[in-house]
Order: C-alpha cells, then structure tokens, then sequence
C-alpha cells in the first residue's frame, strides 16, 4: 500500500539583482520579451548569495512538512497540504501552522563582487530585515522591503541614497549622486531621476530616448521636440515604473548579540532601558546606575532567552531624552559576535495581502520580491603615457578633472554599472572608452568612482 502525499507551494520568494538583469543603460523591464526571457534562463540569485532556512526554522518545517526548495530566483516553501472541506480546489496544511509562526532565512553572500554591484548601505553590524510583516505592496507585486522613504529636507544623505521625491504618490525615484548635507529640496545636479529623467516639455528628444512620465517609462519614436508622452505618435510606452522598491536604508537594522555594551559619550548618573518585542510587549526594563557613585559609562543589554527578532530599544538619559549611542531598534541574532549575515527573511502570517494563509487558512502560494537596484558613479579615466596633446579637442562625454592634470577625466553625471555596453561618445573623436568594472568603485571627495586606467 503506498501513501501519497500531497504538496502545493506556499510562498515563493525571489530576489533579483539588477546589475546582472540590466544592459548596458536600460533596466531590464525596457528590454525586449524575448532578450528577458534569455536573461531569466542564465539568471542564478545562488551564484551569488546563500540563503537557508535557520536552524529553529529547519526542525519547524521539517515539523510541519513544509520542504524548502532552492530556485534560480532565490527559493519556494512547498508543504504537504489536503484539500479543503469548505471550499473545494483550495488546500489546507496537513499539520496546521500556530497563529503566531515565524520563519526565519539567512542570506549571506556568497561572491564578494555583489557588494560592489548593489547599491545598498551595506554595513558589518546591521543586516537587512526582509519581512512580509513590514514589506509593501507596489505595482501589483508584494516586496518584502519597506517602501523606499520620501526626501527629508531635515537630513543629510550619502552618495547613492535613494529616495522618492513625494509621498504619497511619487514622480520620480532620486539617487544622490553626492554626499548632500540637508536642504528644502532635492538640489539639481546632486540627484539623479530614475528610472529616466523625467520627460521635459522644452527639451529636445533623439529617437530612441527614454523619459519617464506619469509613472511609466516611454522611449521617442522621433527626434526633436516631442508632445507629452503618451502621445502615441511620438512615443513607445515601455513599462509601468516601481518607484518605492528596492533594498534601501530603511530596511537596515543594527544586528545584536544577546549581551551588548554601548559606551557611551556622555557619562550618565544612571539610564533607563527598555525592550519592547515587534508587538510592544516590554521584555526588558531596568534602570542602570554604578554602585560606587560614579557616573555609567556605558550601557548593556542582556536578552539570553529572548526569541531573534525585531526590538525596540530605549536608552533614556535622567532628563528623559533617548541617548543617541544606543540604536532605537536592532534585531537579535545569536551568533553576532561572530558576524551578521547580509539580511534575514522572516515570514509569518500578517493581515492583509502580503499573508501566507487566507483567514480560512487556505494556501495562497504568495510571490514575494526583494530587489537589489545597481549601483551608479561617475567614470573616471586616468591616461599614461605621452600626454603633450592632452587634454585633445574633443572630450566625447568626459570633462578634465583638474586643469591642472592633463591625465584625468570624468563623465559629468553618474553612470550605471551594469551587465551589458554603456556606450560613450569617442574620446578624442576617435578613441573608444571601456566601461569600468564595479570593483574598481570607490569613494572620495563625497562621491564615488569607478575608475579605469588607460595607456595612451
């Protein structure tokens, strides 16, 4: 007698990295179906990070026969389901998941050149919390990422911030192009408009450019000056554009150990600590003083039983301000003394779209998405050589870095760094330039670099 079991996925998460999707200066949603459907087939999220079910996340699915299958595009949950009483062609699971589960994911990166390529705010003591109960929905997909933030007049950003220009209802995705100290608005010159810059009534179009307008991106069918898109005879509507997705800054979080220590700045006579979980029940509170009379130098935090998750953390000064030395909230993660991984995919069962399970507890084989954007920087090139005719007439798209140099150019604006040929006008009006690698990127002077070396 044999027993068939039954098996449907659950969820499917897929993580896509845009370096390796993208050609050159256009976004993979610009490209032709058949060109996307040759990407997909050699695309492997694997090659270049490890993700795996956590160790109490193992034994809860192996409980609940629930299999975790890795895929191209990142990995599917698939369990052993029956079907429903109630409603027939829906499934239910076999062992019936508690209200409260949590499933936890590591990603840890597998191939250093990632790093390089991703734009992301990449630190060694924080990790990205990706989570379908902080994650949003956009464009008809459910991201696992928080929305990418509106402009904030009140703050500083570093060189490939994202943001919207507006919430809600964006216009435009802007990515510094500089370190900006704060300002009343995005200052021209030091963002970029992405996906395209956004389409200008007085500007004048070659064939085949891209602009964005009214959240989707078009590209000219003529040249010249061109009505507003999506006037059919001067423009090819290309896609819908995702504005707010995207792994950014406000999916960072310090990663803890179950015993911190935060010294702090300003000795205090005593601070009061609190932790509250994700539902802010408090878990710990005390309040911190030395014996001796002396002043604290530093704050600790001990959570040896705690669950890893998302805290909240209060470290409150005797006048009753936060100090600013101990992080507002951090994720625990035993283990932290030897590192944190890239990011943590935690899936459970919220309210609303982004639910593994409907409120009858039928499967709804959920697709999540977490999106890696590209990094941009300008392209310096430094020559070698006879440099006596330097700098030449003609400078293509480069303007000479230093009058003082004669052997340093850049390009004016940021550029993609992405699989594929960015094209630039010739150097000199005969001299092609080669795109530079991303691992030759790095950051001086508030913005960054990548950088090739040439001999003349």
């Amino acid at each position: 007698m044999s027993i068939h079991i039954r098996f449907r996925t659950i969820c499917a998460v897929h993580l896509w990295h845009d370096f390796l999707l993208a050609r050159g200066s256009f976004e993979f949603e610009a490209l032709a179906p058949e060109l996307q459907e040759s990407i997909l087939a050699g695309y492997s999220i694997g090659d270049s990070l490890r993700i795996a079910p956590a160790d109490d996340t193992e034994v809860f699915l192996a409980r609940h026969k629930i299999q975790f299958r890795p895929q191209s595009t990142g990995f599917a949950l698939a369990g052993a389901v029956s079907e429903s009483g109630t409603e027939p062609g829906r499934f239910v699971p076999d062992v019936p998941l508690p209200s409260d589960f949590v499933m936890r994911f590591s990603v840890e990166v597998l191939r250093p050149a990632f790093l390089e390529e991703a734009n992301i705010p990449f630190s060694r003591s924080s990790l990205f919390l990706l989570s379908n109960r902080t994650g949003t929905a956009t464009n008809g997909e459910l991201h696992l990422t928080r929305s990418i933030a509106a402009f904030d007049s009140g703050r500083a950003y570093q060189a490939g911030d994202l943001v919207v220009d507006q919430a809600p209802d964006p216009e435009v995705l802007l990515e510094a192009a500089e370190d900006v100290s704060a300002t009343p608005a995005p200052a021209p010159g030091k963002w970029v408009e992405l996906p395209a810059p956004r389409f200008n009534a007085a500007a004048a179009y070659d064939a085949g450019d891209i602009v964005l307008h009214g959240g989707a991106v078009f590209a000219a069918k003529t040249s010249g000056t061109l009505p507003a898109p999506p006037a059919t005879a001067s423009w090819t509507r290309l896609y819908d554009a995702n504005l707010r997705a995207g792994v950014s800054g406000a999916d960072l979080l310090r990663g803890l150990p179950r015993v911190a220590r935060f010294p702090l700045a300003v000795p205090r006579a005593f601070v009061t600590v609190t932790v509250r979980d994700r539902d802010g029940q408090v878990v710990f509170t005390e309040v911190q003083l030395r014996r001796d009379d002396q002043l604290l130098t530093e704050v600790q935090l001990s959570l040896p039983t705690a669950p890893p998750g998302l805290y909240a953390l209060e470290a409150k000064a005797p006048d009753g301000t936060q100090i600013p030395e101990v992080p507002a909230a951090f994720y625990l993660h035993p283990g932290a003394e030897r590192g944190v991984p890239l990011a943590i995919i935690e899936l459970s069962n919220p309210a609303g779209s982004l639910a593994l399970f409907d409120p009858a507890g039928h499967v709804q084989s959920t697709e999540y998405h977490v999106r890696f954007r590209h990094k941009r920087a300008f392209w310096r090139y430094t020559f070698h050589g006879d440099l006596s005719a330097f700098p030449p007439a003609d400078l293509g798209e480069l303007i000479q870095e230093d009058p003082a140099d004669r052997s340093r150019y850049v390009t004016n604006r940021p550029l993609p760094l992405t699989v594929g040929l960015v094209p630039l006008k010739n150097f000199d009006g005969k001299r092609p330039l080669p795109n530079p690698s991303p691992s030759s990127t790095r950051k001086e002077g508030g913005k960054l670099y990548a950088e090739a070396f040439l001999k003349n």
